[in-house]
C-alpha cells in the first residue's frame, strides 16, 4: 500500500445551517450523556472536548459546602507560595492582603488563611486565580485529587455544561462524535437515531454497536453494506459505530490525475486499523462491457490524520459485479474507490425547479451533472470525475400558447452514445397575492391565503404544545426549527405563541408551490393528529 500525505484539517461544522450537523441536541440526548459522567475528571475531560472554557467548568461544579471553598483557596494561595522566589516573597504577600483589604496579619501563615476565607464564591474563587496568576484548570485539578462528589452532583454540573454548550452552537454531529469517543454508548445511539429521524439532515446514515463478536452496518437506500468479522475488534472494546455518507462537505479523496472516483466518499466513526478486515460492498458508476478483465480499480483509505493508503485491488481481493463492488480493508475511517481503465459511466438525471416565480424573475433550466451519490456541489465541469458536479444554465423561452408550461427531454452523450436521458415537464407559477382567497369554479380553495392563516392560527393554538410541534415535523421543519418558532419569548411551558406559530406558517407557505399548499396542508394536519381542524377549516383535498 502506497501512503500518501495530505493537509488534513478539521472541518468545521457549518453552524449557519444546524440541520446540516443533524440539527441541535434535545434534553433527553444532553440527558444521556450527562447521566454517563460519573467521576469530576470525566466531566472536566468531556468539557475540553467539547471546547468549553475551564472557568465555565468551574462555575458549573456545585459545591456542596462553603467550607470547601476554604480548601480549594488554601490550596490554591500554598501552591502559589511555594513557587515564589524569595525574594519575591514578601512584596507579592503584602500587595495580595492589600487588594483583599487585610491587615495587621502577624505571620504568613495566617495571611494566606484569611485570603482563604474571604473566598465566598466560585466567582472570588476565579477572581482569586487571576490575581495569583494562576488558571483555573488548578482548580479542576485540586478539585479533581481533593474532593469527593457524589454521582448525581457530577451529572447535574455536566448537563449544566452542556447546556451552556448547546447554546454556543453545539449540535448532535459534534455531540455524537464526543460521545462515541468516549464510549458513552447509550447516549450514542439516542442521538444516531435522532439525526436520521430528522428529515432535514441530508447525509446518509446508520449506526450499530459493534465488538469483539463483530457485526454489520448498512446503508440499503444505497446498497452500502460493511461486514465487521469476529476478532477485529479487540476483546472488551464495545462501541457504537457510525456509517455516512455525506452529501455537502465531503471529503477530499488524493486522487491521482486521471484517476475518476466511482463510488460514493464513505466516513466511518472507526479510526483504529482492524485486527482482522472487514468486507466491504459499495455501488459503483461503471459500465462493464462483455471482456474477461475486470477495470483497474484503486481503494484510497484514510490511515491516520493527514495520511491516506493507496493499493490497486486484485481478484480474488476484490470482485465487481454489474452495480458494485466487494472487497476488503483494515480502515473505516474515510474511504473510496477510483479507476483509470472506464469502459463507460453510468449517468443519471434528477429534475429540481422552483416553488414558484414572480413574473419579473427569467426561466431558467440549470443541469446538473453528478456522480450517482448525490454530491450536489457546484464546480467547474473539469471536475465532474473527481466526485464534483457543474451546472449549466439555459434560458428558457414561453410562448403564450404553452402557458407557463413545458416539456423537456435532457440527453447525456459520450461521442454519439446515449449514457442517460430524461423527458419530464416543467411549470411556472405566479406569486399569488395572499391577501385575497380564490377559488375554482368547484369552490375549492387554490392556495393558502393570509385570511386561512389566520383561521388556522385561531383554531389550532388551543391545543397543546406537543400537537403543535408534531404538526411542525410533519410540515418539513426539522427539530430545531420547530423549536426556534414554537418555543418563543412570549411562549410558556404548555403553549405557543401566536406570533411564532405564524411565522412557522409562513415559512411553511414559502417553501410549497401555491398549486399544493391546500392538499400538503390538509395532509400535515391529519399526520399530526388534526383532522379536526382540517375538516373545518379546509375541505376536502382534490383527489
Amino acid at each position: 500500500m502506497d501512503i500518501i500525505e495530505t493537509s488534513d484539517t478539521e472541518r468545521e461544522e457549518n453552524h449557519d445551517d444546524l440541520d446540516q450537523c443533524g440539527g441541535t441536541p434535545n434534553t433527553e440526548e444532553l440527558c444521556r450523556v450527562a447521566l454517563s459522567v460519573k467521576s469530576l475528571p470525566l466531566a472536566c475531560s468531556l468539557g475540553r472536548a467539547l471546547r468549553v472554557n475551564d472557568d465555565l467548568i468551574v462555575g458549573f461544579i456545585d459545591l456542596p459546602s462553603s467550607s470547601l471553598l476554604y480548601k480549594i483557596a488554601r490550596q490554591l494561595v500554598d501552591s502559589w507560595w511555594n513557587g515564589l522566589k524569595k525574594e519575591e516573597k514578601e512584596h507579592k504577600l503584602a500587595k495580595l492582603l492589600s487588594e483583599f483589604n487585610i491587615q495587621d496579619v502577624k505571620t504568613v501563615s495566617t495571611g494566606l488563611d484569611e485570603i482563604s476565607k474571604a473566598i465566598g464564591s466560585k466567582t472570588n474563587l476565579l477572581d482569586l486565580c487571576h490575581r495569583l496568576s494562576v488558571k483555573p484548570s488548578d482548580i479542576l485539578q485540586i478539585m479533581s485529587t481533593s474532593l469527593t462528589f457524589p454521582p448525581h452532583m457530577i451529572g447535574r454540573s455536566a448537563l449544566k455544561m452542556l447546556k451552556e454548550w448547546v447554546h454556543q452552537g453545539g449540535t448532535r454531529e459534534r455531540l455524537l462524535k464526543v460521545a462515541q469517543a468516549f464510549r458513552f454508548n447509550d447516549a450514542a445511539i439516542k442521538i444516531a437515531e435522532g439525526m436520521k429521524c430528522q428529515p432535514s439532515y441530508m447525509p446518509f446514515i446508520s449506526h450499530g454497536i459493534i465488538d469483539h463478536k463483530g457485526g454489520e452496518l448498512t446503508l440499503d437506500e444505497l446498497g452500502i453494506a460493511v461486514s465487521i468479522p469476529e476478532g477485529a475488534i479487540p476483546k472488551g472494546m464495545r462501541s457504537v459505530v457510525t456509517l455516512r455518507v455525506p452529501t455537502h462537505d465531503t471529503p477530499r479523496i488524493p486522487v491521482r490525475k486521471g484517476e475518476v472516483v466511482i463510488t460514493p466518499v464513505i466516513e466511518g466513526s472507526l479510526t483504529q486499523q482492524l485486527l482482522k478486515p472487514a468486507t466491504v460492498v459499495l455501488p459503483h458508476c461503471i459500465i462493464r462491457h462483455e471482456r474477461k478483465d475486470d477495470p483497474s480499480v484503486i481503494l484510497y483509505t484514510k490511515t491516520e490524520p493527514g495520511k491516506f493508503g493507496r493499493m490497486k485491488l486484485t481478484p480474488p481481493a476484490s470482485h465487481i459485479l454489474k452495480d458494485e463492488i466487494k472487497f476488503h480493508t483494515r480502515h473505516l475511517q474515510v474511504w473510496a474507490l477510483s479507476s483509470t481503465d472506464l469502459q463507460g459511466l453510468q449517468l443519471r438525471c434528477a429534475v429540481f425547479q422552483p416553488v414558484s416565480m414572480s413574473p419579473a424573475e427569467k426561466s431558467t433550466l440549470r443541469v446538473y451533472i453528478l456522480h450517482p451519490y448525490r454530491n450536489y456541489i457546484e464546480v467547474p465541469i473539469k471536475s465532474i470525475l473527481s466526485g464534483k458536479c457543474s451546472p449549466l444554465n439555459f434560458e428558457l423561452q414561453f410562448s403564450p400558447e404553452e402557458k407557463g408550461k413545458k416539456n423537456v427531454h435532457i440527453d447525456i452523450l459520450q461521442g454519439s452514445a446515449t449514457r442517460a436521458e430524461k423527458e419530464y415537464s416543467i411549470s411556472i407559477e405566479d406569486e399569488p397575492d395572499y391577501a385575497v382567497d380564490h377559488t375554482d369554479s368547484q369552490g375549492r380553495l387554490q392556495y393558502v391565503s393570509n385570511h386561512l392563516l389566520e383561521i388556522l392560527t385561531d383554531v389550532i393554538l388551543i391545543t397543546s404544545l406537543k400537537d403543535l410541534k408534531f404538526l411542525g415535523y410533519q410540515l418539513g421543519f426539522s427539530y430545531s426549527v420547530v423549536e426556534k418558532h414554537l418555543n418563543h419569548p412570549h411562549s410558556s411551558f404548555d403553549s405557543a405563541s401566536r406570533s411564532g406559530f405564524g411565522e412557522m406558517l409562513r415559512d411553511w407557505r414559502r417553501r410549497v408551490r401555491p398549486s399544493e399548499q391546500v392538499d400538503e396542508l390538509h395532509l400535515a394536519l391529519q399526520d399530526a393528529g388534526l383532522g379536526h381542524a382540517a375538516e373545518v377549516i379546509l375541505p376536502e383535498p382534490a383527489a
